[in-house]
């Protein structure tokens, strides 16, 4: 059981390391997959402003200096609406060169002037940019992608302005979806403009400085939202120095159940970051199932294993118990015990040896039963010799007694027989002298 343990152990520990490096390499791919298709979105995206913006007859009636109105309806008729295949973008918009929408496919944009949006500023530069936030007039988060529109001669004359809708991102999501990733979109202060966990979406991923919050209100780029973190600071202080490579973050203690695996890539060419997060508890799961099936397979076969050596055992052990009941019996005096041996091992060899050791006794025991009788006999036979002998001594022992007692009673006769004539003798003195 204490082998069955560490090995269970052992086998837990190797499978959860393998299954997070497993997860890393696996994670990274995910990852780098996800980044290509996103970047292949956002720039069919960032050509079709491009596409815009190079139409010659747009060009020419940003050029004029007050723009006909059949002009305008004749390009959101025969050109704005027609760029919005499959109904992808939310809206699509020219904007003249002070900031103001001239023409749009959404007609609530029309007449106003988002000359403080970045991705306009940026465009009347010369550069074309992609911008993420919420729209003012729509309420909606949308991406944007902004071309500038160039003149005759050379100079920037208006904005084309593409806002693609946040499910087209979406749609790369749930077309790789994983449900132990959580996957997200971040722009570059942070913002979770994409996720597949809604609870994470418009949230950032560390805290934000009161710099930047600052920064963000006065774009108006997520204009009556509230920004909290979802505790990825170490992440989110890294992201600018995020380039062409992927970066993988380990934020957890020792692979505790609560930590998580984020690996960060930048869209490129594009101011976003695809970050995909995988949560520890899931692989530590998988590597306990492991555990535990290692454990049941080792507590079934340590019972199998038990069961088995103890038939064995309680099979080798017979004879010994057959021994143990012959000596009992031996030691309360039989003398007629016997073991079957059946083997020949160690066991055997006793159970033969103690039959031999039976052999030894009961023929010592006949022969010393036999010289007890001979020397029984022959007792006995001295023990009559001596009884006569008694016999014969008590009988002269009587005689002797008897003649000394005859010897006795003849000396006492003799004795008072002296006595009698001494005292006659006195007598007879004293007569004569009573005579004198």
């Amino acid at each position: 059981m204490l082998l069955g343990s560490i090995a269970t152990y052992s086998v837990f520990v190797i499978t959860k390391n393998t299954l997070i490096d497993s997860a890393r390499e696996s994670l990274v791919q995910h990852t780098q997959t996800q980044e290509g298709e996103v970047r292949q979105v956002l720039k069919f995206a960032s050509e079709l402003s491009e596409s815009i913006a190079g139409n010659s007859e747009i060009i020419n009636v940003l050029s004029q200096e007050k723009p006909d109105s059949d002009d305008l309806e004749h390009i959101s008729k025969h050109h704005i609406n027609s760029y919005n295949i499959g109904k992808r973008y939310s809206a699509i918009y020219i904007m003249d060169s002070k900031g103001k929408v001239l023409v749009s496919t959404a007609k609530s944009f029309v007449g106003k002037n988002y000359g403080f949006r970045d991705y306009y500023t940026n465009a009347m530069k010369g550069e074309a940019y992609t911008d993420v936030s919420i729209g003012v007039t729509s309420g909606e988060l949308g991406y944007y992608f902004s071309y500038p529109v160039i003149g005759e001669n050379k100079k920037v004359i208006g904005v084309v302005v593409v806002k693609m809708k946040p499910s087209v991102i979406g749609e790369v999501f749930e077309y790789i979806d994983d449900e132990k990733i959580e996957m997200m979109m971040v722009d570059t202060y942070g913002v979770i403009v994409q996720a597949n966990d809604k609870n994470k979406y418009l949230h950032s991923l560390g805290e934000m400085s009161l710099e930047m919050k600052q920064e963000l209100k006065d774009k108006k780029r997520y204009e009556g939202i509230e920004i909290v973190s979802v505790d990825h600071g170490e992440v989110q202080d890294s992201l600018s120095k995020i380039e062409d490579k992927v970066e993988v973050f380990l934020l957890m203690d020792n692979y505790n159940k609560d930590g998580e695996m984020l690996v960060v890539s930048r869209v490129k060419e594009y101011p976003f970051y695809v970050v995909n997060e995988v949560e520890f508890a899931s692989l530590l799961m998988q590597a306990k199932e492991v555990a535990i099936l290692v454990a049941m397979f080792v507590l079934g076969a340590a019972f199998l294993t038990g069961v088995v050596v103890a038939l064995l055992v309680a099979r080798f052990l017979t004879p010994l118990k057959s021994l143990h009941e012959a000596v009992e019996k031996v030691s309360e005096g039989s003398r007629e015990e016997k073991i079957e041996v059946e083997s020949d091992d160690e066991i055997g060899q006793l159970a033969k040896a103690f039959n031999k050791m039976m052999d030894s006794i009961v023929s010592a025991r006949s022969d010393v039963d036999k010289k007890v009788e001979e020397q029984t006999v022959e007792l006995a036979k001295q023990i009559k010799e001596a009884q006569k002998a008694q016999e014969m001594a008590e009988k002269m022992s009587s005689a002797m007694t008897g003649r000394e007692l005859k010897m006795v009673e003849l000396k006492r006769e003799i004795q008072e027989l002296k006595v009698k004539k001494s005292i006659e003798k006195k007598n007879k003195k004293g007569g004569k002298d009573g005579v004198k």
